[in-house]
């Protein structure tokens, strides 16, 4: 039969270009620059367009006469062997001979159906695992059965060659085979070989088949017809062709109600995308949205929001991503597409936020909280309230936090604590401390070791940590496991320590201790240093593995003990602090880079501390500007006037506002470009260290700048 009728369209378009790269990426990935997860957005494979089941195809039902039920695989082969045995006796053939020997005199009587469909399903219980032999069985099926079980078989036949031996050419040929049995099981087959010729790109070939297809009457093969066909026209650049033949398929599908038609309506929606028909591509998906098949609605919400996102529409691309991650999926590769979806949001939230449109990049977060990924949700909340707070934009990184509260209706206490941090990235610590002070009284006595711990700093800053007392003992009093009841005498004897009672910090520490565990020996090691009783201190931490979670922290602060008195042995656990067994640890890292750099200056050795302090540097770690100040002294103290001023340069540079740091350095730079006998630098430099706040530096600088002022 002739093509649909062409209905004018506008000129054909290229495919569209591959999903663009957004400027951030999820959290939950890595950092920034990755682009949208691609599931859904990329052309259809060139594949049939639902893949061959898990299980073999339907067996025929020749309406001639009626079926006998289904029996157990297992129970047809016995059978087979029994009639095989009870015809031979001791002589009895192999298992095919026996096939052969049943198929043939059941050739042409009534049973032959039967018989045929039995060793079908038999052959299909075997197909994975003993291929050629279930094709044996099935060509014998050819051989000796009638139509409709002939046209059954070579199906089969064509599902072994393409799915298992992964032979096209071969199964083409048992596709075409089965087509041409003149019998209605022979339109299984037909629908098996559309789909073939699509796989290897013969769209000509699918074409011919199709038009066969659709003048069947089964309602099932001319739908597959119409879509395989508008495949075929579409993967072949005519994209025109493929709208008409998508929605024909559409209209056999009991005219687009029935829930294959939202298939193709995805499909119908790239074709439509293809002709730069936007909205009616994204009014096609928003329909099979509508689906109630999660493997429909999750390709469909991909789509559209990869659309979204490259069109520029922000709002629009989280909401469809939203969708998607929010379907509940019980199969697991429809799970991943769900995942993949909020993996999306997450990287419109971080592209929105590049963007400073704050408000979307909230929203998005909240529908990746809502989908399933509260806690992913609220750390990306967290970093972008600190990065807002730190930049100066204190609205936005309320409406971070803000928002962040409004994640879920009610959440746990765990969140509540996820959230409380989140007022402390914001730099709303009286807030956290709210929080964390009502959470140190929850009944849960884990829950109030977590508070009372994140509250330890903030009573610190606050200088009010007598406050933490009755919680802390409160806490203590109830059951807890030994790992929390050693970091919870840890914490408490922390606090004492900061009250000034050393002795009963030393009580408490040393009973936590006792347990064994590496984070309660070191904290009491830790407060053993810094009452100067170094060799206890040393005891105590040499017992602390290093492949422990603390093991490189334990190795610097070991080092701390002999920085001074023992510089050689010091490098060494800093090394090892950096080498070493134990987890990675960032913090006790940058720390020995920075005490390492410490031991080349107190040597005067320039190329040592370069090595380690410009390291610190590079990595662009918080004690970066600390590091630059060093080697700016360093350079001072040698007489190298150039390295001095790249360094100190260097510290201003970080923007820290830290202001022993901003005194030195702007005043050293203000002496250094004096003696240049570059006065208005000079004074610039001199007037900002006079401002730092640090005293030491300040004086200094207001004194050379009243000398500058008098000449």
């Amino acid at each position: 039969q002739p093509e649909p009728a062409a209905q004018p369209e506008p000129a054909a378009q290229p495919e569209p270009a591959a999903q663009p790269e957004p400027a951030a990426q999820p959290e939950f990935v890595a950092e920034p620059e990755a682009e949208l997860e691609a599931a859904g957005t990329a052309p259809a494979p060139l594949a049939a367009p639902v893949p061959p089941p898990a299980e073999p195809p339907a067996e025929p039902q020749p309406s001639a006469e009626p079926q006998p039920p289904a029996e157990d695989t297992a129970a047809v082969r016995e059978m087979l062997f029994a009639l095989a045995e009870e015809h031979f006796g001791d002589d009895a053939p192999d298992e095919l001979d026996s096939v052969r020997w049943m198929l043939a005199n059941q050739a042409g009587k009534p049973t032959a159906g039967p018989a045929g469909r039995q060793v079908i399903r038999s052959a299909r219980s075997i197909m994975d695992g003993e291929p050629a032999k279930a094709r044996a069985m099935l060509e014998l099926v050819v051989l000796y059965g009638d139509p409709a079980e002939v046209a059954a078989a070579y199906d089969d036949i064509g599902d072994v060659h393409a799915y298992v031996e992964d032979d096209m050419d071969a199964a083409l040929a048992a596709y075409r085979a089965g087509a041409a049995v003149d019998d209605p099981a022979s339109l299984a087959p037909l629908r098996s070989l559309m789909g073939a010729l699509l796989e290897v790109e013969d769209y000509d070939g699918v074409a011919e088949t199709a038009q066969r297809a659709v003048t069947s009457g089964d309602p099932e093969t001319v739908f597959a017809g119409y879509w395989l066909w508008g495949d075929a026209r579409r993967h072949g650049g005519d994209s025109d062709a493929a709208v008409r033949l998508y929605r024909h398929a559409i209209d056999a599908a009991d005219g687009g109600d029935d829930p294959a038609a939202a298939r193709v309506r995805i499909d119908l929606a790239r074709a439509l995308r293809d002709r730069d028909r936007r909205d009616e591509a994204s009014a096609e998906l928003e329909r099979a949205l509508r689906s109630d098949e999660p493997d429909v609605r999750l390709p469909a919400g991909n789509l559209l929001g990869a659309w979204a996102f490259e069109d520029g529409d922000l709002e629009a691309a989280a909401e469809a991503f939203g969708r998607a991650a929010a379907v509940d999926a019980e199969d697991e590769r429809v799970a991943e597409l769900a995942e993949m979806a909020a993996k999306n949001v997450i990287v419109v939230a971080n592209k929105a936020f590049s963007e400073g449109v704050h408000r979307i990049a909230v929203r998005a977060l909240a529908l990746a909280a809502r989908a399933g990924y509260p806690e992913d949700a609220l750390r990306m909340a967290g970093k972008r309230a600190a990065e807002c707070a730190g930049s100066g934009d204190r609205d936005a990184a309320m409406l971070y936090v803000e928002g962040a509260a409004a994640f879920l209706d009610d959440p746990g206490p765990d969140l509540q604590i996820q959230l409380a941090d989140l007022y402390v990235s914001a730099g709303l610590p009286e807030r956290a401390r709210a929080a964390y002070e009502r959470l140190a009284d929850h009944p849960d006595a884990e829950i109030r070791l977590v508070a009372t711990g994140r509250l330890v700093p903030l009573l610190r800053e606050a200088a009010e940590t007598e406050r933490l007392a009755p919680s802390a003992d409160r806490t203590a009093e109830q059951p807890l496991d030994p790992s929390a009841q050693a970091l919870l005498g840890s914490v408490l004897g922390m606090l004492r320590s900061e009250q000034g009672d050393e002795e009963g910090a030393l009580r408490t520490l040393r009973a936590a201790a006792e347990t064994g565990a590496p984070a309660a020996l070191f904290a009491l090691g830790q407060e053993l240093v810094e009452q100067g009783r170094m060799d206890e201190a040393r005891d105590v931490l040499a017992r602390i593995p290093e492949d422990s979670r603390v093991g490189r922290r334990t190795l610097v602060v070991l080092g701390n003990t002999h920085h001074d008195s023992d510089p050689a042995r010091a490098r060494d656990l800093y090394l090892r602090a950096l080498d070493g067994p134990g987890e990675p640890d960032a913090h006790a890292e940058s720390n020995a880079r920075m005490y390492l750099g410490s031991l080349g200056k107190q040597a005067r050795d320039w190329p040592e501390a370069l090595r380690w302090y410009q390291r610190v540097i590079d990595a662009g770690d918080e004690q970066a500007a600390l590091a630059a100040a060093h080697l700016g002294e360093l350079a001072y103290w040698l007489g190298d006037r150039g390295s001095a001023i790249r360094f100190y340069e260097l510290t201003l540079a970080t923007g820290t506002t830290q202001a022993d740091l901003v005194g030195e350095a702007a005043y050293r730079l203000g002496e250094l470009r004096h003696a240049d006998g570059d006065l208005a630098e000079a004074r610039a430099h001199l007037q900002r260290a006079a401002d730092s706040g640090d005293e030491s530096f300040a004086a200094e600088a207001r004194a050379l700048l009243s000398k500058l002022r008098a000449t």
